[in-house]
């Protein structure tokens, strides 16, 4: 196992406990428009947690494009109201 496996494992991990949590994976882009996409959807009265690298979606088969380590995976869900 190398280290970009333990990495995928631990970035994967992070993601089902977001999930878990209620967040819902939006997207996976660069990590500079992944700034202006969390602010936006912060704007939009959410939840944000942007984790660095590349979550693929459920049941994705390739994933060859999501090795460029400059990507950001976002994960939002409603702000809770208290």
């Amino acid at each position: 196992m190398t280290s970009s496996d333990l990495n995928d494992a631990a970035l994967q991990a992070r993601a089902r406990e977001l999930t878990a949590q209620g967040y819902e994976r939006m997207s996976v882009v660069d990590a500079t428009r992944g700034e202006e996409l969390a602010e936006l959807y912060e704007e939009l009265g959410n939840e944000v947690v942007v984790l660095l690298g590349a979550v693929p979606a459920e049941g994705q088969e390739c994933t060859e494009c999501l090795s460029d380590p400059g990507l950001v995976t976002l994960f939002v869900r409603k702000r809770t109201q208290v």
